[in-house]
């Protein structure tokens, strides 16, 4: 793994948490999939100067769970559709899947953001993809200096996210991988859940599923 990325994995219906960045500098953190973000935040403190930013690849409870413990002074940046969804049950999928009606505060720090915008921190600088067929706003985060992006469950290393799910659209899909598919190949992606691969790679796999 890039020594710029670690992987916080707490098993389960925990989603993939991300630290970005580089050991004893400032760092981003990328989805907060745990109830346990008090843990979290005591590994940022150990290994990085600062938080500038949270980017939540979308709303679904698995990649949010922790999304309320996070300091108001931090930027929170999400995919302006699924905004909505962080306090709805039936799209957080919190009722779906674990038969609980759990509706989460939208953070105070939180910008909506769109396909194509380009962000710019302290630090740094990363674009949003949206990719709306796992969830209305879906998005991934590219790093293009670092050739990194941190895709969600927009793909994964070996296939894609779910579209029978509330708010999923199967017919997204093409379209949604096809701005991938204009992307470096070479650039290494870290997605919601199992491991990382290569842009390239992975997009091979997920035409094997579509």
């Amino acid at each position: 793994m890039d020594n710029q990325v670690l992987l916080i994995n707490h098993g389960g219906y925990d989603g993939n948490v991300y630290l970005f960045g580089v050991k004893g500098g400032p760092c981003l953190i990328i989805d907060v999939g745990s109830s346990r973000f008090d843990k979290i935040m005591d590994l940022v403190r150990t290994r990085h100067s600062k938080i500038e930013g949270v980017l939540l690849t979308h709303s679904h409870f698995d990649h949010i769970m922790g999304i309320e413990q996070i300091p108001d002074d931090i930027p929170v940046f999400m995919g302006e559709e699924d905004i909505p969804s962080l306090e709805d049950p039936k799209y957080n999928l919190s009722f779906d899947l674990l038969g609980e009606s759990l509706s989460f505060k939208t953070p105070k720090g939180i910008y909506a953001v769109e396909d194509g915008d380009e962000i710019v921190t302290e630090s740094f600088a990363f674009k949003v993809i949206h990719t709306p067929f796992h969830t209305e706003g879906s998005v991934c985060f590219l790093f293009p200096k670092e050739k990194i992006m941190f895709t969600g469950d927009t793909l994964f290393a070996r296939g894609i996210g779910r579209t029978d799910l509330k708010g999923g659209r199967s017919s997204l899909i093409e379209s949604s991988l096809e701005k991938l598919e204009a992307l470096d190949p070479t650039i290494r992606i870290y997605p919601g859940h199992y491991g990382s691969s290569n842009l390239g790679e992975a997009l091979r796999f997920a035409k094997m599923v579509i």
